[in-house]
């Protein structure tokens, strides 16, 4: 996350033990460097897909044509 507000660094803290995504808090003035941090830490969907959702339960890319929404 590249920001310039102190809420930010503290979002971008306060988010790293609910997710297994890589989070990392740059000032605006580093941007080069969050770029290269992407980059270092870039994963390949492949690299990824053995960890990503349950095991248990089959992929299911058409469930979202299932999916209502109820809202106004």
């Amino acid at each position: 996350m590249v920001g310039d507000r102190k809420w930010e660094k503290w979002m971008a803290n306060f988010c790293k033990p609910f997710t297994r995504a890589k989070v990392k808090y740059f000032d605006r003035s580093e941007v080069d460097a969050a770029w290269n941090w992407l980059e270092k830490n870039d994963e390949s969907p492949n690299q990824t897909k053995a960890t990503d959702g349950n095991p248990d339960v089959p992929d299911q890319p058409d469930a979202w044509d299932n999916f209502r929404w109820y809202g106004p």
